[in-house]
C-alpha cells in the first residue's frame, strides 16, 4: 500500500502518522467531553499521556513474546542486543492492559478517579483504534487471508503481494460502530465500570472473529488459537461474569 509519505521532502511513516493523529485526535475529544463534567483539561492531558506511554510500551512487549522464542528473547537479552525491540510492532491488547495501567498511574499523580472520566474517554478508545487500523493497512501489516473476491487489497513488493481479505478495514468498520453503541449506552442510565466492560465485551467478540479472517503468521499460537483469541475469551468470559456478579449485588 503507502508505508511513507512525503512531506516537504520528508518521508514520514503512514502508520507513525496515523497513530499520531489517532491519539491527537482522541485527546482532543476527551477534553471536550470531560469538561461537561467539570475535569480540568490538563488532567485529561497528563492522564492521557501516561496511558498513551506505558501502551506503546506494553504493546511492543506483547508483541516480542508473541513473534520471538523466549530462549531467544533470554539471551538477546543477557547479550545486551535490543534490536529486536526496534524491528518491533505493537499488539493492540497488549496496548489496552498498559494504557489501562497507565492511566490508573496519571489518575493517582492527578488525585483524579477514572470512572469520573469513564463516559469521556472510553468510547473513544475504538476511534483511536479505527484510526491505527487504516495505519496498518497502509504499512501492509495485521493483512487478511489470501482472498480474490470484492474489495480484495494487494500489497505490491511486499512479501504478502497476493490478493488478500481486507481486515484492517473491516474491523476499523466495527470499531467505529463500538463506538456508536457506547457514545448510545453513556447517555443511559448506568453503573460505574459499565462502560468499560461492554467495550471489552464487544471487541472480545470482534477481535476473536476477526483473527480468524488474518493471514499474517506473526500472532503466537495455542491449542489453534491465537494469542489475542485467548485473551479476547478471557475478556468475554470475564465481562461477562462482572456483570452477573454486579447484578447479584444490586438485587441484594
Amino acid at each position: 500500500m503507502l508505508r511513507y509519505i512525503n512531506i516537504f521532502g520528508i518521508h514520514l511513516p503512514t502508520y507513525g502518522l496515523c497513530l499520531l493523529v489517532a491519539f491527537s485526535l482522541c485527546i482532543y475529544l476527551a477534553i471536550i467531553r470531560a469538561k461537561k463534567k467539570n475535569i480540568p483539561a490538563v488532567n485529561v492531558i497528563v492522564i492521557s499521556a501516561c496511558a498513551v506511554g506505558v501502551a506503546i510500551f506494553a504493546g511492543q512487549i506483547m508483541f516480542m513474546f508473541v513473534t520471538y522464542p523466549l530462549d531467544y528473547i533470554v539471551e538477546s537479552v543477557k547479550r545486551m542486543n535490543f534490536d529486536f525491540i526496534n524491528r518491533g510492532g505493537i499488539v493492540f491488547y497488549g496496548g489496552l492492559i498498559g494504557g489501562i495501567a497507565g492511566a490508573l498511574l496519571g489518575s493517582l499523580v492527578m488525585n483524579t478517579k477514572l470512572t469520573d472520566l469513564e463516559d469521556a474517554v472510553v468510547p473513544l478508545i475504538p476511534l483511536g483504534h479505527a484510526i491505527g487500523r487504516i495505519g496498518c493497512l497502509m504499512a501492509g501489516c495485521c493483512y487478511g487471508i489470501k482472498y480474490d473476491g470484492p474489495f480484495s487489497v494487494e500489497y505490491p513488493g511486499f512479501e504478502n503481494s497476493v490478493s488478500r481479505f481486507p481486515v484492517q478495514p473491516l474491523e476499523a468498520m466495527l470499531d467505529i460502530l463500538i463506538m456508536l453503541l457506547l457514545l448510545y449506552y453513556v447517555k443511559r442510565e448506568h453503573s460505574r465500570f459499565d462502560v468499560l466492560t461492554l467495550y471489552l465485551f464487544l471487541y472480545g467478540v470482534v477481535r476473536f472473529f476477526t483473527e480468524m479472517l488474518r493471514g499474517d503468521e506473526i500472532r503466537g499460537f495455542t491449542l489453534s488459537f491465537s494469542t489475542s483469541q485467548w485473551i479476547s475469551l478471557i475478556l468475554i468470559a470475564g465481562t461477562i461474569t462482572w456483570k452477573i456478579i454486579s447484578i447479584i449485588k444490586r438485587k441484594k
